[in-house]
């Protein structure tokens, strides 16, 4: 898994170049087990501690300020450069996301 997620990972410098002000955020599936026929929890779920674990690392802080919403496993990169706040992103990603209900 981790592979998929840092090929996904390297269209970030890319888009940076076209658009330098970009912020990014994403929400963690849970995973689904057929046979036991259970759902990951929404909160804190594998593929959003894999996220919190690598993103950061690949990821610093100079471009990026970092948000990661455990309880409803979301991320934000929060370009710096933006000239939108946090929160206006978070309304954003909320209206593609409308389960996400209140990031807060």
């Amino acid at each position: 898994m981790g592979n998929v997620i840092m090929s996904c990972a390297k269209v970030i410098p890319q888009l940076l170049t076209d658009y330098p002000t970009v912020s990014f955020a994403f929400a963690a599936s849970s995973s689904i087990d057929s046979r036991a026929k259970r759902q990951e929890q929404r909160g804190q779920t594998q593929r959003f501690r894999l996220y919190s674990y690598m993103i950061p690392k690949k990821f610093g802080e100079e471009t990026f300020a970092h948000y990661a919403y455990d309880a409803i496993s979301c991320y934000l990169l929060h370009n710096r450069r933006s000239g939108s706040s946090k929160e206006h992103i978070e309304n954003m990603f909320i209206s593609c996301y409308q389960t996400l209900n209140a990031i807060n």
